[in-house]
C-alpha cells in the first residue's frame, strides 16, 4: 500500500520514504516538544498533589493528642484507676468509640469494656473541636485489666474514634 503525499514543491513521497528519511527534527522543535512535555508532567503531578493534599486536610479535621496519663492510688489499693487526658486539637467533632489497653507492644492490644474497664467524661464520648475528655481506667477483677496496675510497667493504650482515626501511645507506671 502506497500512501502518497504532496507537498508545495509538488513532489510525490511515498510513506516508506518519509520514515526512513535521514531528515532529523530540528534542534529548536526538540527543544519546544521537551518543554511541552515537562510542562505536561508538572500539570499532571501539580493535579495529583493538590487532590492528596485536599483528602488530607479533610482526614486532618480530627487531630487528637494525648495531653496526660497519670494513675492514681497505689497497687492493690483502693481508688486504683488511670485517667488518659485526651485533646483534639482539630476542627472536627469526634466521638470516641474504642480504647485498647496491653502491656506487651501495639500488636497485642486488648479492647475494653465501656462502663466496665473504662469511663469517659464527657459520658457521650464525644469530643468537640478544641476540647479534651477524659479517659478513666478501672483497674479491677472484673473487667480485662484485671488486678491493679503495676510499679515501673509499661502499659500501651490506643483510642479510637467511629470515623477511624486513633492515637495509640505507651506510657510507665510510677516507679514507687
Amino acid at each position: 500500500m502506497q500512501l502518497h503525499l504532496r507537498f508545495l514543491k509538488r513532489r510525490t513521497y511515498t510513506l516508506s520514504r518519509i520514515v526512513f528519511s535521514k531528515r532529523a527534527v530540528s534542534p529548536v522543535l526538540t527543544t519546544l516538544l521537551i518543554i511541552v512535555v515537562t510542562v505536561a508532567a508538572v500539570i499532571v503531578t501539580y493535579a495529583w498533589f493538590m487532590t492528596s493534599i485536599r483528602a488530607q486536610t479533610q482526614k486532618a479535621g480530627v487531630a487528637l493528642v494525648r495531653e496526660n496519663v497519670r494513675y492514681y492510688g497505689v497497687p492493690a489499693g483502693a481508688n486504683n484507676r488511670t485517667d488518659i487526658v485526651v485533646a483534639n486539637q482539630g476542627t472536627e467533632d469526634a466521638k470516641i468509640s474504642l480504647v485498647y489497653w496491653g502491656t506487651s507492644g501495639y500488636t497485642s492490644l486488648i479492647p475494653l469494656t465501656p462502663g466496665v474497664d473504662y469511663d469517659i467524661e464527657p459520658v457521650n464520648g464525644i469530643i468537640t473541636a478544641k476540647s479534651k475528655a477524659t479517659i478513666t481506667i478501672k483497674w479491677g477483677v472484673n473487667g480485662v485489666t484485671g488486678g491493679s496496675w503495676v510499679l515501673d510497667k509499661t502499659y500501651y493504650f490506643k483510642v479510637a474514634t467511629e470515623t477511624g482515626q486513633y492515637i495509640q501511645f505507651f506510657h510507665n507506671s510510677p516507679q514507687s
